[in-house]
C-alpha cells in the first residue's frame, strides 16, 4: 500500500503491526487505557486511520485494553472537518473492500466514518509550540510537522513530545524528518522509517515552558549564523573576553562559579582539603577572598565594573594585586557572565601589608559559615525549584485534562445536536412503524381467517421439516393434533401411499425450486402435492410451504374423456366422412381423420388449400370461408377436391365455429362428405 493520507506505507505498517502495537497492548498496567495522540491531524485521516489500525489489530489479536485517541490541530475549520469524518470517494477508494464496508457508511456525498471509529477519538484545537501537551501516552504520530521548522523549534518540539510520552513510548514522525535535534531524548527503532523510542528520563524534568519556541523564533535573527542551535561554548566565550580585555582571568557566572580559567590565573587558586567545589571566593587565598566578594556582590548588582583596589598576600611576597571584575553579557549564553582579572604589581603601584593579626583564621570561619548558608539556600531553592516543577507539572496535567474535557464537551455538543435530529427522525419513524404494526395485525387477523377457511390443505414447515401451523384440512392427510406444532413431520404418521414425501419435500432447501408430485391416498383419491419454499420480504428461505389438491374427479373426468375419444375414434373410422379442425382464421390445419378419398389424411399441415382444391376452386373456397369468419357463422360449400387416387372428385364441406366467453372464434370443427357419385350421377362434372 502506498503512503496516502489515512496510512504511512506498507513498510512502516508492517514494523507497526509486527513489534510496536503487540508491545503496546501486550504492556501496560492492568485497567489503564493505551493513550494515543495524533498531533497537526489536519482534517483527520491519520487520526482515523490510526484509529482503524489500532481496533482491528486489537479485534483480531483478541486484545484487551481499552484505547484513548487524542487528535488536534491549530485550525479550529480542520478539527470540526476531522470530527465530522465525511470523506470523498477517491480519498478512501484506496481502503480494502473489507476495513471500507467495517469502519464507513456510503452516502450521496461519500463516505462517513462510522459513529463507533468516530467517539473513540477526542478532537481538539491545539497549539503544538504554544500550549501543554498531552500526558501519559504510549504513541505519538507526528508527520510533516517538524521539517518546517529550525533546529531550535525541532527540539522544543521532540521536548514536548517526550513530557507527553510514558518512558518507552514511541514516536512516528514523516518521512523526511528526524530527532536529530534531540538525540538524547529519542532512541530509534527504525530511524529510516522514522520509527523512535523516547529514552528513560535520567532525573525529573519539568514539561517546556509554553511560549519557549515563540521567544527562540523572535530571536532567531539575531543569532550568529554559523552559532545558530549550538551551545556555546565557555572556552569560546572566555578566550573572546580575554583577548579583548588583556590579563590573566577567570571566567564566572552570576553565580561566582567558575565557567573556565585561563591557564595563567591557575596560579593565583588553591584548592583545600574536602569537598570540591567551583565557587571561586573559595579558592582564592584567604587575604582574597572578603575583596573579592565584596567586588563580585558590587559587579552583579549594579553591571558596572568593580575593583578590590592593590592588595598584598603571602603567595606574592611582598607584591601587590589588584582583582577586577568586569560583568558582561554574551549572545550566546544564558544570562549575564563576569570576568574576574588578575592584575599584578607592574600595572598597581606597590602597597604595604595591611592583612591584621588573625585574618586568616577569621576570613577561614566566614567561609565556613557563608558555604553553609550557600549549602542552605541551594537546598531552599533545590526544594522551591522541585516543588515550583510539580506545581508546573500539575498546571500543565490541568490543562490537558482541561483540553480534553473542552474536546469533550464539543464532542458532547455535536453529539446532541444529532441525538436531537435523531430522535425527530426516530418520532416519524415511531408513526410509520406504528402504522405498520396495525398493517401487520389486519394483515395478520386476514392470514388466519384465510387459513381458517380455505379449503385446501396446506402445511408450513421450518428448514428442519418441523411442524409451524396448517389448516384443518390437512387432517384427511396427517394425523396432526394442536400439539403437533413443532414436531418433525416425517414422525406424524399419514394416509398417504407415498413413503417418500418428506424426504423429497426437504430436497427444495436445497435445489430452491418447487416440487409436484402426484400421491394417492389409502381411500383411492389421487391428489397434486406441491411444495415451495417459503421466502422472506428479504428473499431468505425460511422454510416450506405444502398444499394437496384433490384431483380425483379430474382424473375420473380425464378417464371418460379418453373413452369418449375412442368412441369418437371409433365413429370417425365408422364413417365415411372426413372430420377435420382448423384454426381460427384457416390458416393452419390442426388435424385431419377418417375415410381416406383425400390424399395424404395422416399428415395434417398449413398448405392445405394447395394440397386438396384444385387451382380453379381456391378462390370460391377461400371467399366463403372469408364470409364465415367475418359473420362467425357456420361454413357450407359444395366444391372439387383432390382425391387420393389424384383423381378430381367433389365433397360437400360444413365446419362450425369454437366461440370463447368473449365471442371470439377459437377453432373450427368440419366434416368433408364426398359427393363425387353423386355429382357423376347428375350429369357431366
Amino acid at each position: 500500500m502506498d503512503e496516502s493520507e489515512f496510512f504511512p506505507n506498507r513498510a512502516v505498517l508492517d514494523i507497526l503491526c509486527g513489534k510496536v502495537l503487540p508491545e503496546l497492548f501486550q504492556g501496560g498496567q492492568a485497567g489503564t487505557p493505551l493513550r494515543a495522540w495524533v498531533a497537526a491531524c489536519a482534517a483527520g485521516e491519520q487520526a482515523y486511520g490510526l484509529a482503524m489500525l489500532l481496533a482491528d489489530h486489537a479485534d483480531d489479536a483478541g486484545w484487551r485494553r481499552d484505547l484513548q485517541l487524542f487528535a488536534s490541530d491549530g485550525d479550529a475549520h480542520a478539527v470540526q472537518a476531522a470530527r465530522a469524518g465525511l470523506y470523498p470517494a477517491a480519498s478512501v477508494a484506496h481502503l480494502p473492500a473489507a476495513r471500507l464496508e467495517r469502519h464507513f457508511t456510503p452516502g450521496a456525498d461519500g463516505y462517513q466514518v462510522r459513529k463507533t471509529l468516530r467517539e473513540r477519538i477526542v478532537f481538539t484545537r491545539h497549539d503544538l509550540l504554544h500550549d501543554p501537551a498531552f500526558s501519559k501516552l504510549d504513541l505519538v504520530a507526528c508527520r510533516d510537522v517538524l521539517a518546517r521548522l529550525d533546529h531550535g523549534a525541532q527540539r522544543q518540539l521532540l521536548q514536548h513530545f517526550h513530557f507527553a510520552l510514558n518512558p518507552g513510548g514511541y514516536l512516528l514522525l514523516g518521512r523526511a524528518e528526524s530527532v536529530e535535534a534531540a538525540p538524547d531524548l529519542f532512541a530509534p527503532v527504525d530511524a529510516t522509517h522514522r520509527i523512535y523510542q523516547a529514552r528513560p528520563r535520567s532525573r525529573w524534568t519539568a514539561p517546556p515552558a509554553a511560549g519557549a519556541a515563540r521567544r527562540r523564533h523572535a530571536t532567531g535573527d539575531e543569532a550568529a549564523g554559523a552559532d545558530r542551535g549550538r551551545p556555546p561554548s565557555h572556552a569560546d566565550i572566555h578566550r573572546h573576553a580575554s583577548v579583548a580585555l588583556g590579563p590573566p582571568a577567570i571566567l564566572v557566572d552570576a553565580n561566582a562559579d567558575i565557567l573556565y580559567i585561563d591557564e595563567r590565573a591557575a596560579r593565583f587558586l588553591r584548592q583545600a582539603g574536602g569537598e570540591p567545589t567551583r565557587a571561586l571566593a573559595a579558592l582564592v587565598p584567604p587575604p582574597l577572598r572578603l575583596p573579592l566578594r565584596a567586588a563580585l556582590f558590587q559587579a552583579r548588582r549594579t553591571g558596572e565594573p568593580a575593583t578590590t583596589g592593590p592588595l598584598r598576600h603571602a603567595g606574592q611576597g611582598h607584591a601587590a594585586i589588584e582583582l577586577q571584575v568586569l560583568p558582561f553579557d554574551d549572545p550566546r549564553a544564558e544570562g549575564r557572565l563576569m570576568l574576574v582579572r588578575f592584575v599584578t604589581a607592574q600595572d598597581v603601584p606597590p602597597v604595604a601589608d595591611a592583612t591584621p593579626a588573625g585574618y586568616d583564621a577569621l576570613v577561614a570561619q566566614l567561609d565556613d559559615e557563608l558555604h553553609q548558608l550557600r549549602a542552605s539556600l541551594a537546598d531552599a531553592v533545590g526544594q522551591a525549584e522541585a516543588a515550583d516543577n510539580a506545581m508546573r507539572v500539575q498546571a500543565e496535567e490541568m490543562q490537558s485534562s482541561i483540553e480534553q474535557l473542552r474536546a469533550t464537551v464539543a464532542g458532547l455538543e455535536d453529539e446532541r445536536d444529532t441525538l436531537h435530529g435523531q430522535n425527530g427522525a426516530l418520532g416519524l419513524d415511531r408513526l410509520a412503524l406504528q402504522r405498520r404494526i396495525v398493517e401487520a395485525d389486519k394483515a395478520h387477523d386476514d392470514l388466519s381467517n384465510l387459513i381458517a377457511s380455505s379449503d385446501v390443505a396446506t402445511i408450513f414447515l421450518d428448514r428442519t421439516m418441523r411442524i409451524l401451523r396448517y389448516t384443518p384440512r390437512i387432517a384427511d392427510f396427517f394425523n396432526v393434533l394442536p400439539g403437533d406444532i413443532g414436531r418433525p413431520l416425517p414422525h406424524i404418521t399419514n394416509r398417504l401411499d407415498y413413503p417418500q414425501l418428506a424426504e423429497e419435500a426437504a430436497r427444495v432447501f436445497d435445489t430452491l425450486q418447487a416440487m409436484e408430485r402426484e400421491v394417492r391416498a389409502t381411500d383411492g383419491r389421487d391428489y397434486i402435492v406441491r411444495v415451495h419454499p417459503y421466502r422472506t420480504t428479504h428473499d431468505r428461505i425460511e422454510g416450506a410451504v405444502m398444499t394437496f389438491f384433490d384431483i380425483s374427479n379430474w382424473r375420473a373426468a380425464e378417464q371418460a374423456l379418453r373413452a369418449s375419444e375412442e368412441r369418437l375414434r371409433l365413429f370417425v373410422s365408422a364413417v365415411s366422412d372426413t372430420l377435420y379442425k382448423m384454426s381460427a382464421d384457416w390458416r393452419a390445419k390442426h388435424s385431419l381423420q377418417g375415410k381416406t378419398f383425400l390424399a395424404d389424411t395422416d399428415n395434417p399441415s398449413a398448405n392445405w388449400l394447395e394440397a386438396y382444391i384444385p387451382e380453379s376452386d381456391q378462390a370460391r373456397v377461400k371467399e366463403a370461408i372469408a364470409q364465415a369468419i367475418a359473420h362467425k357463422a357456420v361454413f357450407e360449400l359444395e366444391h372439387r377436391v383432390i382425391r387420393g387416387d389424384g383423381a378430381i372428385g367433389w365433397t360437400f364441406s360444413r365446419a362450425i365455429p369454437l366461440l370463447d366467453d368473449d365471442g371470439n372464434i377459437v377453432e373450427w370443427f368440419g366434416a368433408a362428405t364426398d359427393i363425387t357419385a353423386r355429382k357423376q350421377a347428375s350429369g357431366p362434372v
